[in-house]
């Protein structure tokens, strides 16, 4: 199978060791990437253009898609659906007693769309990295993959997600 389906990424670049310890405790394996340039161990070029350089070029998409199918029984499929799959739709929706508009002012726009605006163009986001972005907004799934990095708890269950997550952050990182 493909590796990017079972392995939770740490770069050694990042040096981040509570999270490894977390990422490990959670039953994932742990691989430490190395600096584009090997003579050159200060290389920071997985943060700047993002994790996703570090991976085959489809098997993450594809992963995010089976977290959201198969994670937690398919709980947030319906979220992944309409982001990656569907047209936007404005539409009104209550968290926490606060209505809330989702997609305002982008009624039928696709990913593809969204992908293409002027801020993810400026920042290189590929149509995966911009998806993580869109789901990380619905209030759902925020709510589970904020727990998840918080406490570390399935953190292996959205690996692929994480690491969409983190290089769209990198490289929104070096617009600002």
């Amino acid at each position: 199978g493909n590796q990017a389906l079972q392995e939770a990424t740490v770069s050694s670049v990042a040096n981040n060791d509570d999270g490894a310890k977390r990422a490990k405790q959670s039953g994932a394996t742990l691989k430490c990437l190395r600096p584009s340039n090997p003579s050159d161990e200060s290389s920071i070029e997985p943060m700047l253009h993002g994790t996703t350089t570090l991976f085959p070029k489809h098997g993450l998409y594809q992963s995010m898609e089976q977290e959201f199918k198969n994670s937690k029984d398919g709980k947030y499929w319906s979220e992944y659906e309409y982001v990656v799959h569907k047209l936007a739709s404005e539409g009104k929706f209550t968290v926490h007693g606060t209505i809330q508009t989702r997609d305002k002012g982008h009624d039928g726009m696709s990913l593809k769309d969204f992908t293409n605006m002027d801020r993810p163009k400026k920042a290189n986001l590929s149509q995966a990295e911009v998806a993580v972005l869109r789901l990380l907004t619905n209030h759902r799934w925020s709510s589970e993959i904020n727990k998840c990095l918080r406490t570390g708890e399935d953190i292996a269950l959205w690996s692929t997600s994480i690491s969409m997550l983190i290089s769209a952050l990198l490289k929104l990182s070096v617009l600002s």
